[in-house]
């Protein structure tokens, strides 16, 4: 199973009147790179509780309470992972104003509308204050339109015939106000975003419905809309009402349908679901000095002359086991070793992470020093061979790079030097 490797809390540095509130989000960062809201698993602290408090009661998780003006320190913790910290700060601003967003919206019959209460002080700030429990929304005819008051749907409106209706939201004195409009447009397709998608299984993938009706108008229905995927029962899932599709660490690798349905009206898109990539093998190769030139290993047939050095790539193959194989150069990843260091080393200092330096002083002869280039990852090997040789057996060692395949010193085969194209002899 996916590990939680960090835990990111927003927003990062709010400021709020003082009895007001403020609604902190946790998300988890995890070892399959995937990432999930976590803000009503996590235990909520204030660092400063005489400045605000925080909660982690069922129903408000992550909301911040000010008792004072200041500053406090917001964190999150799940285990022994603690959040970034958020900077809290209280202020003696007062409320000027109520604003009521979004401004004169037209929203056909029968689908709903989000609005918001926003907050602006006398210091020039705003905040939201929707879930205020002090502020309340209204609908100046309910017959065209209704609002919710509810905690879980507060500022929703459920539109029911054409016509206008004037939406307020007051707190205390204050009142702002905005003109709904229904119309008598109707549905007339649906997209489905994102239309495809590939994910890997443990993860989850949010879903966005958007509706065009016959005015030519669009209108985000993600939570209107009735979700659905299929084939069911092999460990994906989908929030009926969310369009948040959740893939289980034990879900079966296929394609699958996701489906937004209004009454007839049904837009798809295309999620395929796969095994993570993991490593298969590794390749070595060698990178001459003086440009990006690699090539294929040729078995026990490099050569270099001492003091020389030469840098080896680590290419990983990867595969999901259903799509083809990819390759990753993973130099930087790997660890390097050499099995005869006497012959040369291995860096694995991540500035010159596989840099090969060849010895000094290597006995003559040819192939006199012979050593093997291990390239290790996840329990996955790769090896090349390297022959480091006596510059007096090279009539061009102060050029020379690398003689392959090995031959003895008057025998065929391919040179390569310093700036210069391969040559043969």
């Amino acid at each position: 199973a996916a590990l939680l490797e960090s835990i990111a809390i927003t927003p990062l540095a709010p400021s709020i009147a003082l009895g007001n509130t403020q609604q902190f989000q946790a998300v988890g960062h995890y070892s399959n790179s995937t990432t999930q809201t976590i803000t009503t698993q996590v235990t909520w602290a204030s660092s400063a509780p005489a400045r605000a408090t925080i909660s982690n009661a069922a129903g408000s998780h992550g909301l911040a309470t000010s008792v004072s003006v200041g500053t406090t320190n917001i964190t999150a913790s799940l285990g022994a992972i603690t959040s970034n910290t958020a900077v809290l700060s209280v202020t003696t601003a007062t409320l000027t104003a109520i604003q009521v967003l979004p401004a004169s919206p037209t929203v056909p019959a029968g689908f709903q509308q989000q609005f918001t209460a926003r907050g602006v002080y006398s210091d020039n700030t705003t905040a939201d204050l929707t879930a205020d429990p002090l502020v309340s929304f209204s609908s100046g005819t309910v017959t065209v339109a209704t609002i919710s008051n509810a905690a879980a749907t507060k500022g929703l409106a459920s539109t029911l015939i054409a016509g206008t209706s004037v939406i307020t939201a007051t707190r205390g004195t204050l009142s702002g106000t905005t003109t709904l409009t229904v119309s008598n447009a109707t549905l007339t397709s649906i997209a489905v975003t994102p239309g495809t998608q590939t994910t890997q299984v443990g993860s989850t993938v949010p879903y966005t419905a958007t509706g065009t009706f016959s005015n030519n108008t669009t209108m985000n229905i993600t939570t209107q809309a009735a979700w659905t995927v299929s084939p069911t029962g092999t460990g994906v899932t989908i929030g009926a009402a969310t369009g948040i599709a959740t893939i289980a660490a034990n879900a079966t690798p296929n394609p699958y349908t996701v489906r937004a349905t209004v009454g007839a009206v049904f837009g798809n898109a295309t999620l395929t679901v796969v095994q993570p990539l993991t490593l298969q093998s590794i390749q070595v190769r060698y990178r001459l000095s003086f440009g990006d030139f690699e090539t294929n290993p040729f078995s026990y047939g490099w050569a270099m002359p001492e003091n020389e050095t030469l840098q080896a790539i680590a290419v990983g193959t990867y595969s999901d086991g259903l799509n083809p194989p990819v390759e990753q150069d993973i130099t930087a990843l790997v660890t390097w070793v050499s099995t005869n260091t006497t012959c040369f080393t291995m860096s694995n200092v991540l500035a010159t992470k596989g840099l090969m330096t060849a010895t000094a002083n290597v006995p003559g002869g040819a192939g006199a020093c012979y050593g093997e280039v291990y390239a290790s990852l996840n329990a996955v090997d790769g090896i090349n061979y390297m022959n480091v040789v006596d510059p007096s057996l090279c009539p061009e060692s102060p050029n020379l790079i690398v003689l392959a395949p090995w031959a003895i010193p008057d025998g065929p085969g391919w040179r390569i030097y310093k700036g210069q194209e391969t040559q043969s002899v």
